[in-house]
Order: structure tokens, then sequence, then C-alpha cells
């Protein structure tokens, strides 16, 4: 919604049943973006709230794109990472 404070949006986020963060990793993040993706998942593993984390970096990648930090509140709470180690179709025929 138009109008609404940076607090409430980030209540919103934190407080939802389920958050689904798409393309983590996908460009370098700012300080800025860092910081606030910290707050979310922070304030998600305080309130153990379930998220899902889609990426097409390696656990390892995720440490350097998300901060250790980060990586650590999402793997304590039962983490469950799945590979999925198949080329991509994207632009592909048939598909």
């Amino acid at each position: 919604k138009s109008g609404d404070s940076e607090a409430h949006i980030m209540r919103e986020l934190i407080g939802a049943d389920l958050l689904v963060l798409d393309e983590v990793g996908a460009t370098k993040q700012s300080e800025f973006e860092l910081a606030t993706l910290f707050s979310i998942i922070n304030g998600r593993y305080e309130q153990g709230r379930p998220m899902i984390i889609v990426s097409n970096l390696s656990p390892g990648e995720l440490n350097d794109a998300l901060g250790v930090r980060c990586v650590d509140r999402i793997r304590e709470n039962g983490c469950i990472g799945v590979a999925f180690e198949w080329e991509s179709h994207r632009g592909k025929e048939g598909f």
C-alpha cells in the first residue's frame, strides 16, 4: 500500500505466516540491503517463523551473499536444504 511506513512493512515481513525469499544472491547487495535482510531473517528467527529461500548459490556461496550471521540463523532452526542440480531449461524450446 502506498504510504505504509518502513516499520509497518518490516512488521508484515517478519510476522507473515510464511516468507519466500527468491533469487537470493542474484545481485551484489548494498550494505543497506544486507542490513535489511538481516533484520528480516533475524526477526523471523527470533519468532520461530518459517522461510523458504530460493537461490542458485551453493551453501558456501550463501555465506558471502547473505553474511555468516544470517546463514547461521537460517541453519539453526531445523533448516532443510534441498539441492536441485539439473541444468536450467529457461529459453529452451519445448519447455
